[in-house]
């Protein structure tokens, strides 16, 4: 479900990499692809996102365009995947059977209780 962000953030660091990596200030974040990389990821989970917008501001101020675009498309999709895996187990819990009763439900916990005193061997 990830796989997209993956892409998103490979097809950047490559971007990246190639138009600021060889330049000295910039070499540190985008010198290799596997940096690069990272700090894609680093946009994606949106952690230290406005240094490394400054960084890269430094090289040309349009590389802000670049930078919120990213992080709009890559939160827009971690946001599909959560709303997705939500969706799925209401699915999930709505396809089974109805809740069971309060009294089966007290008869459960009776059990659940009993077994728990005989494996700690509490008293009554």
């Amino acid at each position: 479900r990830m796989i997209l962000v993956g892409m998103m953030s490979s097809v950047g660091a490559l971007v990246c990499c190639e138009a600021m990596g060889r330049e000295v200030p910039f070499e540190e974040l985008f010198g290799s692809v596997g940096s690069s990389f990272l700090i894609h990821l680093q946009l994606v989970l949106v952690e230290a996102w406005p240094d490394i917008a400054e960084v890269m501001m430094q090289n040309h101020p349009l590389w802000a365009l670049y930078v919120i675009a990213f992080l709009i498309l890559s939160n827009f999709t971690i946001l599909n995947v959560v709303t997705g895996v939500v969706c799925d187990g209401v699915l999930e819990l709505a396809s089974g059977k109805p809740p069971s009763s309060a009294q089966e439900q007290y008869l459960k916990f009776e059990a659940l209780r009993d077994e728990i005193r005989d494996v700690y061997q509490i008293g009554p």
